[in-house]
């Protein structure tokens, strides 16, 4: 803090030395000694002075869109006391220096928008803009400032006498354009003023920064008095125009060291305050700038951020950046993320625990449900095969309880039947609970195997399928168990059996054509009757939608 009040201090009587020689330098010309020499000087001086302001202010000033309009305003002051310079003391031609006079109308117009511009922006954020509607602000400013400049061609800011050939401001007078020029000058100025004096209220307080406002009273009170032409005012102060350069100098400069304008300068109080643990260093890792809250740590600890993080502890992170000289090194408590991270940790475990059981309970599930999927089909399945089953278990007993050896041949081959029958009859209900279509082949199969056995009991079997493609499930069922049905009739006395399906129109067609003696007239599956026909064959045609036929 007293390091920085220092600095202020010895800029602010530097400045003020310089001014006072101006000061001097203007007495002194006034009062005829060198006033070339004289004036040059005070001008150099003043052109140094507003220069290097605008240099300061582009260095030290964070808001980009006031820093570009403040050292507009430098540039304009800088440029006006240029043009003045060289009107006043390198002696030009009546002409050149009548547009050189004009020209003063540029900065004189241009700096009051400026002011209105900045007090616009006051205390916004660092890449704050300024509404579009305010760019309409240039074109006033830019129509009067050519109506100065073109004023030779009709003299609506200026009159000159007529029948003067030499036009200078020394004899002239006032016409209406000049009146807009002041009026639109004046208003900015106002504009400016009362933004100013608004902003400078502190929100939730009627307290008011008053250091932004001495310039502007100053301003009032040098008008005045200029205006009353007091002597001793005249002679120190009479140059209206450096006067005002500097008062508006001056409420720009007060309101950057009161904060209104944000500004990068005050780093040494800014880090013991902070609520970061940071640290600024130079290229040797020594401490330039600290705040209270960090951690003294050693240069070797301070380096080892150049390469990436480092851990400090479980709670605490050291990160560093390189700067301009230097580097920030900054200590970060990372206490809840870390505990964050344990929680997460503790909840995994638990949710992985909850997911083995819930895992286990699945599987478990899933196998009770398989279970209870083939008991149900094995249910079915002994459901529609128990009269064969029971058949079966007959032919058994009676096959245990013969001795005859030829007997016991017919036997196995009758319970090869039924044996065949209740298997592939097995295959048609797993196959109907996958999809309600199968291959025709399947039918095939089916009574092939069925036939196989038929004729180990000497029975003559014969099978012609003309089917091509898919098949309803449901009509290979029906199909089958009507073959089954008529061996089942005719098993005792069978010779021959005779097996036919084709397809009409989209329709399967099975005819089955038996030679027994035994009397098949009670078969009554699915509405079919045999028939026995003049030879002692019977038959029996059964038709039934194909049905689910695939391309």
């Amino acid at each position: 803090m007293q390091k920085q009040n220092k600095a202020l201090i010895r800029t602010a009587v530097i400045v003020l030395l310089l001014i006072l020689l101006a000061i001097y330098l203007r007495f002194i010309g006034n009062a005829g000694t060198l006033p070339t020499f004289a004036g040059l000087v005070r001008s150099f001086i003043y052109i140094g002075l507003f220069g290097a302001w605008g240099v300061s202010v582009w260095r030290r000033i964070v808001q980009k869109q006031i820093r570009r309009y403040l050292l507009a305003a430098s540039v304009l002051i800088v440029f006006w006391l240029t043009i003045r310079t060289i009107k006043f003391h390198l002696g030009m031609n009546f002409n050149v220096n009548r547009q050189l006079w004009y020209a003063y109308y540029i900065p004189m117009l241009f700096i009051p928008l400026m002011a209105l511009f900045v007090a616009l922006s006051l205390g916004k954020a660092e890449n704050y803009h300024l509404p579009r509607w305010t760019a309409a602000l240039y074109i006033p400013t830019a129509i009067l400032v050519l109506l100065v400049l073109t004023n030779d061609s009709h003299q609506l800011v200026f009159t000159f006498p007529p029948g003067t050939d030499i036009w200078t401001d020394k004899s002239y007078t006032y016409n209406t354009g000049y009146w807009f020029v002041i009026c639109w000058e004046a208003l900015c100025a106002a504009a400016a003023i009362i933004i100013m004096l608004f902003k400078c209220r502190i929100p939730q307080s009627r307290r008011v920064l008053w250091l932004p406002l001495v310039p502007f009273g100053v301003s009032l009170l040098y008008g005045l008095m200029y205006i009353a032409g007091v002597p001793w005012l005249m002679t120190l102060a009479g140059d209206v125009t450096v006067m005002q350069c500097l008062l508006y100098t001056a409420v720009f400069e007060s309101c950057i060291q009161c904060g209104f304008i944000q500004s990068n300068t005050g780093y040494d109080l800014l880090f013991p305050v902070s609520t970061i643990s940071a640290q600024i260093v130079d290229k040797n890792y020594n401490v330039v700038y600290s705040s209270f809250s960090v951690s003294k740590l050693p240069k070797p600890v301070l380096r080892q951020t150049e390469t990436g993080t480092v851990a400090l502890d479980r709670n605490t992170l050291l990160k560093g950046n390189a700067i301009r000289a230097g580097f920030v090194v900054w200590q970060e408590d990372v206490t809840e993320l870390a505990d964050a991270i344990d929680e997460l940790k503790a909840n995994q475990e638990q949710i992985k625990h909850a997911n083995d059981v819930e895992r286990e309970n699945y599987n478990t599930k899933r196998l009770i449900s398989q279970l209870r999927e083939k008991n149900r089909l094995y249910d079915l399945l002994q459901q529609q095969t128990a009269k064969q089953n029971a058949l079966l278990n007959g032919v058994l007993e009676a096959y245990c309880q013969t001795v005859e050896e030829s007997e016991r041949k017919k036997l196995l081959a009758k319970a090869a039947v039924f044996g065949a029958y209740i298997k592939r009859r097995g295959n048609l209900v797993f196959l109907g609970e996958q999809n309600k279509l199968l291959p025709a082949a399947e039918l095939s199969l089916c009574l092939n195997e069925s036939m196989q056995n038929l004729e180990l009991m000497g029975v003559i079997c014969e099978l012609t399928l003309k089917l091509e493609g898919m098949i309803a499930i449901d009509t290979a069922t029906r199909i089958y168990d009507m073959f089954q049905s008529v061996v089942e009739a005719a098993l005792e006395g069978l010779t021959g059996i005779w097996v036919h399906v084709s397809e009409r129109t989209g329709d399967v067609i099975a005819h089955i054509e038996a030679v027994s003696p035994a009397n098949l007239s009670a078969i009554d599956l699915y509405g079919i009757k045999a028939v026995r026909e003049d030879d002692g064959t019977w038959s029996l045609t059964l038709r039934l939608p194909k049905g689910g036929e695939l391309e």
